[in-house]
């Protein structure tokens, strides 16, 4: 996953900067899926928006640490709404991680 562009402003570092847009592709069943990503961050905090295929939904008790480790929750309706929870790492202009 890579993001696009470079954010306006970087916060203390104190936490690995995360703010800005990424295009990310999620596997959902057997699918593959592009996701936008639209974070901001306060501190170690992470606000914003995910969006793709199945619709825009806000991000929840989204975290972002020293080391780049990132953590989200999202409400995904396919079939049912669950909510998924997102955890990877930032290293430079790369993500990665599983829901």
């Amino acid at each position: 996953m890579r993001r696009q562009g470079v954010p306006n402003t970087r916060e203390p570092a104190a936490a690995t900067p995360a703010a800005g847009t990424w295009n990310v592709t999620g596997t959902l069943g057997n699918t593959d899926r592009a996701i936008t990503l639209l974070l901001t961050q306060d501190g170690s905090t992470l606000r914003g928006t995910m969006q793709g295929a199945l619709g825009s939904v806000q991000i929840g008790n989204g975290t972002v640490d020293r080391s780049g480790a990132i953590r989200f929750t999202a409400s995904i309706t396919m079939t049912t709404t669950e909510e998924a929870t997102f955890a990877g790492t930032i290293a430079g202009d790369s993500m990665s991680g599983n829901v």
